[in-house]
């Protein structure tokens, strides 16, 4: 996956396209232990780098699998090249034998007993919830829930997608597909509910897909309250409608993911620290894997 910016020609999975005489991932003189939090792609992509650059490096994520939010995104058929993309490191882990630990949940006194010299933190971002009552009923999902879970949960017909973002459009998208009837709710105006800042060719694919699907919009409206069977909504007149549904999916953006490093910060560890991914600024898998490339080879050679 390429992208063509200001400054020349980018790839996805190589930061050095396009800096090829400015850019290089030299072997260190000064080996060190690192320990990357974090497997998604700005981890693993980190964790890659610094390993090349001759590094003892051990990346470590909570979860079972490596791949971060690649394996919530890779879940739609129309999400084909994110499903390459987590292939890609996926094989590259194992070519290149990367050590990682999955089902890990790093602490601080993990990390003073493995006494590294630099972390990378990788810890991604972490859904915004709206604080309204009910908010916590067992019908309510995250995006990256629904989808990683989708075929064990039971989310029945009627299903609504709050947030008319990227993720939101995604989220309905594949909804629809499944079969289920789906309501997208944004708070933007009715004439402004497509202005998303995405590339051209994709905005289009996904604003024909959720029509072609059948996909309900209700727009300018508002959270105020999930019920059993519905959720209660608040228009720009200030009017309030009740909106049956089985389940209320939360595609509602996301934030950086930042507990971990104010911990090692207020525990003073004695080693080198730097973050990146969706822990510094949420944004796409493209700025993510380039930060945990650049990152790496700025601070650790």
């Amino acid at each position: 996956m390429s992208s063509i910016l200001p400054e020349g020609i980018r790839r996805t999975t190589n930061p050095v396209v396009g800096r090829e005489a400015t850019v290089s991932f030299d072997r260190t003189a000064e080996p060190r232990r690192v320990v990357v939090v974090g497997a998604g792609p700005a981890g693993l992509e980190a964790g890659l780098r610094a390993q090349a650059m001759g590094h003892e490096v051990v990346v470590f994520d909570r979860r079972d699998r490596l791949g971060g939010e690649m394996l919530s995104a890779s879940v739609p058929d129309f999400k084909w090249d994110i499903k390459r993309l987590l292939r890609y490191y996926e094989v590259e882990v194992e070519r290149l034998g990367l050590e990682v630990r999955l089902g890990v949940h790093v602490t601080i006194d993990r990390l003073r007993e493995w006494s590294p010299d630099a972390v990378v933190l990788a810890t991604g971002g972490t859904a915004i919830i709206p604080d309204v009552p009910g908010i916590a009923a067992a019908s309510v999902l995250t995006a990256v829930e629904a989808l990683v879970d989708w075929q064990k949960r039971d989310v029945g017909e009627r299903v609504t997608v709050l947030g008319g973002g990227l993720v939101g459009y995604e989220m309905a998208w594949f909804a629809a597909q499944q079969g289920r009837d789906v309501t997208m709710v944004s708070r933007r105006p009715e004439g402004e509910v497509g202005n998303l800042e995405e590339h051209g060719s994709n905005l289009a694919l996904l604003i024909k897909g959720i029509r072609d699907a059948g996909v309900k919009i209700m727009a300018g409206c508002q959270l105020q309250a999930v019920e059993p069977g519905s959720v209660t909504l608040r228009g720009t007149d200030g009017s309030e409608l009740s909106h049956p549904t089985d389940h209320l999916i939360v595609a509602h953006g996301y934030r950086p993911r930042r507990e971990l490093a104010a911990q090692i910060e207020a525990a003073d560890l004695a080693c080198a620290v730097m973050m990146v991914g969706d822990c510094v600024e949420v944004r796409n898998f493209f700025d993510a894997i380039n930060e945990g490339a650049h990152v790496v080879r700025e601070k650790l050679a």
